[in-house]
């Protein structure tokens, strides 16, 4: 179950998965684990300044997120940007940085906070439905990890 705190150009959605910190810092940096989750195709390069683009193939043609690593304590936290790419460009209003944290609990369980910042969630519509997804993606990250077979999912 998730917790979702808005404000004026930003929100945050907290879920805790039951994984390491260490398992869900990798589930969000390791090619494999970002294909296991999140995306059809992946290509990383997980280190500051580094690029990454993940691809999702549609009736209408490719959708992808491209970005870059700003920030990364491994176990900790990820900072990058995210811009949005269909078949015909970028979306306008598609920029977005996004923070993921990480805070162990002593279940073993972790505690993950995902937060976003974009000019296009001043708009009610775009705000609810990255909201939407950014839920949707925790359920599916915590079912891909909750039934790894690597040690500390």
């Amino acid at each position: 179950m998730s917790t979702t705190i808005v404000n004026e150009d930003s929100f945050s959605v907290v879920t805790c998965i039951k994984a390491s910190p260490e398992v869900l810092y990798r589930a969000w940096t390791d090619k494999a684990g970002v294909e296991g989750w999140l995306a059809d195709e992946a290509e990383m390069d997980a280190r500051v300044d580094g690029r990454y683009i993940l691809k999702w193939p549609t009736p209408d043609g490719e959708v992808s997120a491209r970005g870059k690593y700003l920030e990364l304590v491994p176990g900790k936290r990820i900072v990058q940007t995210w811009e949005s790419w269909g078949p015909e460009g970028r979306f306008e209003g598609g920029d977005v940085k996004l923070q993921i944290e990480f805070e162990a609990l002593q279940d073993g369980s972790t505690q993950m906070t995902q937060t976003e910042w974009s000019d296009a969630y001043k708009e009610k519509k775009s705000l609810n439905m990255s909201i939407n997804g950014t839920i949707q993606s925790h359920e599916t990250l915590a079912t891909f990890v909750e039934s790894s077979d690597e040690p500390g999912a």
